[in-house]
């Protein structure tokens, strides 16, 4: 099956795809938070997105849309308005979210001038050798790195939740036939995969174990009701319905904080069940004082949802073959991101013989990052030597000027769109003095040359790390895109990231085509995709 990552932006993207041409959608789009500043993250996506999105899934099909709680109603509502319907919204649970709450009484104390007591040391607090600049500036004995504690009204208020759920939105296209089943043998879309996705026990118990358990060994019942959530037991149909208890609307990570949080539940305990000598014919009177059903199962309640964990090593897994250097301009020059903008052409241009090498712009704008095989290093640095001495910059300088202005003026002027104006794009160039255009043309001829000298540093070249802030488990995506995508069928993902659910669809032979705005993520999601293997999963060190 196809497993491809295409750049560029989603809705131009979705476009050029055909009708009806996937079968599920699975996907994990901006939540609208701001996340760590994101410019990506300033809005959920909007309706005109998922119409897209449902002109290309075939009636029927499904999709899981991933969400934050705080704006879970505006995406369902978007998706909804698009033409969807909403199905269920499937709960993720986890235990790796951290609180991000005003300390109100601190901040009151602060306020008014208030003292605070010491309480003990902060084990939250970063240390002075932390990445983080004001960090670094305190020392572990600074009030910064204190528990305290006020005196004031408003202590121990505070202004949010922790986070540790994720809601995804099941959502449905419409039927094109009159019945799912007629829908099904058309399309093979309409329905979720039950039984592949079962939630397997936890004791190792075999189907044929759980029969005897449940029917007393008498292999020859119609059925056998069960309060334990493997549904009916038919003794035509053993193998499908023991394969675990009916998939639910709510996924965990199994990290001791999430299983801790569900009450211990324990099976009812076998006891005789009274002979009846009525003449009734059901299997309970035929069993006499056999034991009554019963599954000797006990522990947390979370054994009853599936528990997708994930790996500490999947993260990077198939990144160690690339090496990334970084380029930071420094704050108050001229021009700052019209030079970086035009320098990122120049090094595309002047490398692009090798195609070997990748360059991006990072999501503040104000650095470049490159991206290349170990194994190609020496062909690199032979032709970096070239480009220096030839001066191969210097006659690609003027070419991308007009354009690159052009670009980031627009984009400035239309909040980020770089489509909204061409006149104001046109009227931007003409704006530009000739003055200009020569500041500039040193400028980025000069950060291009920075970026070449830091490659040929030993010390700049850093292993690529999988730099997206939010992956998702191997295993969580798995078992969604086998939730709802039909044998052979194809997965689209309008928001890859670092190709997460590309990996799901691979290792359970579904085609994908995922659709990413950053160029930096696509090669990392390319990179992590192409390493995984059908048997991956069974090395990783969990």
């Amino acid at each position: 099956m196809s497993v491809k990552i295409i750049q560029g932006d989603c809705m131009t993207v979705l476009k050029t795809l055909p009708d009806n041409s996937v079968d599920s959608i699975v996907t994990d789009p901006p939540y609208g938070i701001s996340f760590m500043g994101k410019h990506w993250d300033y809005n959920v996506p909007k309706v005109e997105v998922w119409q897209e999105a449902l002109r290309v899934l075939k009636p029927g099909g499904h999709a899981l849309i991933a969400c934050g709680t705080r704006t879970q109603h505006r995406m369902a509502v978007n998706i909804e308005d698009a033409g969807f319907e909403i199905r269920d919204i499937v709960g993720w649970i986890y235990g790796s979210g951290f609180p991000k709450s005003l300390n109100i009484g601190k901040a009151v104390d602060k306020l008014q001038g208030n003292e605070r007591e010491v309480v003990g040391d902060n084990p939250n607090a970063r240390s002075s050798h932390g990445t983080n600049p004001l960090s670094m500036q305190c020392s572990p004995n600074s009030i910064e790195h204190k528990n305290t504690k006020g005196n004031s009204e408003w202590e121990g208020y505070g202004t949010a939740l922790k986070p540790a759920m994720e809601l995804w939105t099941l959502a449905r296209k419409p039927l094109s036939e009159p019945t799912v089943a007629a829908n099904v043998l058309k399309w093979s879309t309409g329905g979720i995969n039950i039984d592949d996705c079962r939630v397997e026990y936890n004791d190792g118990t075999t189907p044929e174990q759980i029969l005897k358990k449940y029917t007393g060994n008498n292999e020859n019942n119609d059925s056998v009701t069960n309060n334990f959530g493997v549904g009916e037991i038919k003794s035509t149909n053993t193998k499908s319905t023991l394969q675990g208890r009916f998939p639910a609307n709510l996924i965990h990570d199994g990290s001791d904080e999430v299983v801790k949080g569900f009450p211990d539940s324990k099976t009812s305990a076998s006891k005789p069940c009274d002979c009846r000598t009525d003449g009734a014919t059901s299997f309970d009177a035929m069993r006499g004082n056999r034991p009554a059903r019963g599954y000797d199962e006990n522990g947390s309640a979370a054994r009853f949802f599936y528990c997708a964990k994930s790996s500490k090593s999947e993260r990077n897994l198939g990144l160690d073959g690339y090496l990334t250097v970084k380029y930071s301009i420094s704050k108050g020059e001229i021009l700052c991101k019209e030079e970086i903008t035009v320098a990122v052409q120049l090094l595309e241009r002047a490398m692009s013989d090798l195609g070997l090498m990748s360059f991006s712009i990072d999501e503040s704008g104000e650095s470049i990052m490159a991206l290349f095989p170990k194994d190609s290093l020496s062909i690199i640095l032979t032709e970096i030597n070239r480009i220096i001495e030839l001066k191969t910059l210097q006659s690609l300088t003027l070419s991308p000027i007009n354009e690159s202005i052009a670009g980031v003026s627009c984009e400035k002027v239309n909040g980020g769109n770089l489509a909204e104006s061409a006149v104001k794009c046109n009227q931007s160039k003409r704006d530009i003095t000739k003055e200009q255009q020569a500041e500039l043309a040193r400028g980025a001829n000069g950060v291009a040359l920075k970026m070449l000298s830091l490659i040929k540093d030993a010390a700049s070249r850093k292993p690529l790390t999988n730099i997206h802030s939010t992956v998702k488990p191997i295993a969580l995506m798995r078992y969604l895109c086998r939730l709802i995508t039909p044998p052979q069928g194809t997965i689209l993902d309008c928001f890859a990231g670092s190709g997460s659910t590309g990996i799901a669809a691979k290792l359970e032979g579904f085609g994908f085509i995922g659709i990413e705005r950053e160029a930096e993520y696509c090669r990392i999601a390319e990179a992590r995709i192409e390493s995984w293997k059908p048997d991956a999963q069974e090395v990783l060190a969990l």
